[in-house]
Order: C-alpha cells, then structure tokens, then sequence
C-alpha cells in the first residue's frame, strides 16, 4: 500500500529544448505574467500542476534544467536526498531511468538533507516515468540517476515553499522584479559553500578545543 508522500498527477509534453537553466527563480503563483518571455513555453507544465487555490498569489519557485548529459552520469546532485523547507514539490524530466523515488518521510538532520545512510533500509524504491508529473512532499527521498545514454534531458521543478531563506548566489533572480516574501531571508553567497565553511570552521574549533 502506497503511503503517498508522492503522487503522480498525470502526463506534460516537454517543450523544444532550448538549453534553459534557471534555479529557484521566484513567481507568482497563478499569475502567468509573472514569468518572463523565455520561459512561458514551461506554462502548460506550471499548470498541470494544479496548485492549490490557497497557493495562488503567493511565490513560489522555479527550477528548470536542460543540459547533454554523458552516458552513465547524472545531471543533477546524486545520491539519496530530501528537500526539507521547500513544500510541496512538483517535478518531471523526459528520460526514462534517471531519477528515483521512495514513498517514504525522512526528516534528515543533514544541512544538504543527504539520506545515504538509509540507502539499505530503504529499499529498491520507484524509478519515475519520463513525461509524467510528480508531486512530492519536501520529505520523500529520491535521488537523479546515471543516464543509460547520452542525450538531452530536462527537468522541471515547482517548490511552493514556503522558504526560511533564499540564496542569491545559487538562485536565479526574475528580471521581473519578482523577489521572495519578505518572511524568507535572502542570503548573500552561495548556500552548499557556506556550509562547507561553516562545517570546517566547526572542525577547526573542535580540534583546537577537544572535549576530555
């Protein structure tokens, strides 16, 4: 019996590719004008998602990734993963046998919301369908795949957040002027390099004062 931390809406017919690559790009929920020109062809995408009327007006981000991928890489960040503090989350991508999913909740204490450590546990999990719609929660493990061939793959990614914080360096600012609440930080920098200094300067303060 499925536990429906993910479900799949249905299927989308991605667009030509074009080598679109924006991350995290804020929108107004519901308002199609609020997406810039070079991006409207992900419209009927966005609104196949079917996000609740309770959403609509509010921001909500976008993320939509079509690059060559090489044989027996993945184009996005592997290993097993959860996306904590992002809210529901609407994905798809074209390939067959390039991304995974587990009708699981983890709640990761890891700051990049890294699940390895339950790979065994877990299970073989569900390898999703290309060109069909996915909604999950921000606590369903999933993990992107080695392509079996190269070739052109697009991903498309709908947070509703809402977020605790947006960072600026990784993030793709809407020349709309769309911009988060103002309820979520945006933060300067770029968010896994300062975790990973935040983490080495951790480990450089417990070795100068270790713990007897």
């Amino acid at each position: 019996m499925q536990k429906l931390n993910f479900n799949k809406i249905g299927n989308v017919a991605f667009p030509k590719f074009t080598g679109v690559n924006i991350y995290m790009m804020p929108f107004i929920m519901g308002n199609a004008e609020s997406i810039p020109e070079e991006y409207k062809q992900y419209l009927p995408m966005i609104d196949a998602c079917k996000i609740s009327t309770k959403l609509i007006g509010q921001v909500g981000y976008l993320t939509i990734t079509e690059t060559v991928v090489k044989l027996g890489e993945t184009q996005r960040k592997p290993g097993i993963h959860t996306d904590s503090g992002y809210g529901l989350i609407y994905m798809a991508n074209n390939l067959p046998n390039s991304c995974r999913v587990w009708d699981e909740e983890i709640y990761s204490t890891d700051p990049y919301g890294d699940c390895e450590e339950y790979r065994d546990s877990l299970g073989k999990g569900i390898t999703i369908e290309p060109n069909i719609l996915y909604m999950l929660n921000e606590n369903c493990p999933h993990e992107s795949l080695p392509v079996e061939k190269e070739g052109e793959r697009q991903f498309f990614r709908l947070v509703t957040g809402p977020l605790q914080a947006w960072w600026e360096g990784d993030s793709t600012p809407n020349r709309l002027k769309i911009v988060p609440p103002s309820t979520c930080e945006i933060k300067r920098g770029h968010k896994f390099k300062s975790m990973e200094e935040e983490a080495e300067s951790l480990s450089r303060f417990t070795s100068s004062y270790p713990c007897w």
